[in-house]
């Protein structure tokens, strides 16, 4: 199963049959979806279908192509929104001075740098949009060293891409690394981490070769992860954490190696597996209000302890496995949900 980080189900394309495409997206191999918000009608609108489909999250924030005129009582308007249980991130956020239409520059940096502090006191990750302003947006974050999150549709350069990432954020990589005159994705693609990429669609734009010409879906992200194992010389499978390219040791650990570095945890549920020994992915969800840990899904032969540091800026998890042989140990802070991949045997059906 996979899992669409960006996904605008919230967009008028979608209106004539929005319930039935995301009622059948788990039948189609996406399991999970986060909608980002580009203002606050559709910030409230992912809201309510993250309420209404429980595969998809929701992500609030006020674009930068939208946020002229925004006010004080917009940005407060966020706060209670990015409060909601299924909100996981503030978004989308950012910069983008490709249009000379849209709002002044300064005014656009104040906007983001005011959503990047609600972050912060919230705790949350951020989704970044930046278009042709990677110098003030690179610049901006940096005055955020506590707040991460992904830069959506990453277009910087390798270069700004290890910056970034030395300073803890991801990469999401869309469908414009599939054209055919595209070079810095493709650049950029081959050497990120595995972990550190997340593979969205940004539905209803952006289609992934070889849709083009139609309206986006997160039942095209396969396209997308297709071009980008070909990009680093894997098979899909194995960029997938699927089948053979991702065998487990004698002892049950994975072995390690360029291609088996950690599967990365946004492209798969561990649903329906057909094949052993495959890889299971836990849904770490920590919540600030229960102060609670709770895995989605069930694993076997599992053990999880956890602990939180008061107020709940920072939790713990041990993971026992018997195939696994020692504790798989993980820590975090900020982000509600964390992702971990386990290597296991599993069936499908």
């Amino acid at each position: 199963m996979l899992f669409d980080t960006h996904a605008h189900y919230d967009d008028e394309a979608f209106d004539a049959d929005r319930d039935a495409l995301l009622t059948a997206l788990p039948d189609c191999g996406v399991g999970l979806v986060i909608d980002p918000g580009c203002d606050l009608t559709s910030s409230r609108r992912a809201v309510e279908l993250a309420a209404a489909y429980p595969h998809v999250y929701a992500a609030v924030g006020i674009h930068p192509e939208n946020c002229g005129g925004c006010t004080d009582d917009d940005l407060a308007a966020l706060r209670p929104l990015a409060q909601q249980p299924k909100v996981v991130a503030i978004g989308e956020i950012g910069l983008d001075y490709y249009w000379e239409e849209n709002p002044p520059r300064e005014f656009q940096q104040q906007v983001f740098r005011r959503q990047l502090a609600l972050a912060r006191e919230l705790q949350l990750p951020v989704i970044v949009h930046d278009r042709e302003a990677h110098a003030d947006t690179l610049s901006i974050v940096r005055e955020f060293p506590d707040v991460t999150g992904v830069f959506h549709c990453f277009s910087g350069s390798p270069e700004m891409a290890q910056e970034l990432l030395k300073l803890g954020w991801y990469l999401g990589f869309d469908g414009p690394v599939t054209y055919k005159n595209a070079r810095r994705a493709p650049e950029v693609a081959a050497v990120t981490p595995l972990d550190r990429m997340l593979i969205e669609t940004d539905s209803p734009y952006m289609t992934p070769v070889p849709y083009r010409g139609k309206r986006c879906d997160s039942g095209m992200i396969a396209a997308t992860a297709a071009r980008i194992a070909e990009i680093r010389g894997m098979s899909a499978e194995t960029l997938l954490g699927r089948g053979e390219g991702r065998r487990a040791g004698g002892d049950g650990s994975p072995h390690h190696g360029e291609r088996q570095a950690p599967v990365p945890h946004f492209l798969t549920t561990g649903q329906k597996r057909t094949r052993t020994p495959c890889v299971q992915v836990l849904f770490i969800v920590v919540s600030d209000a229960q102060h609670s840990l709770a895995p989605a899904g069930t694993l076997s032969s599992m053990s999880i302890r956890c602990s939180f540091s008061s107020p709940c800026s920072r939790w713990t998890a041990e993971i026992s496995m018997p195939q696994l042989g020692m504790p798989i140990i993980l820590r975090g802070g900020r982000f509600r949900m964390a992702m971990a991949v386990l290597p296991m045997s599993c069936s499908g059906s």
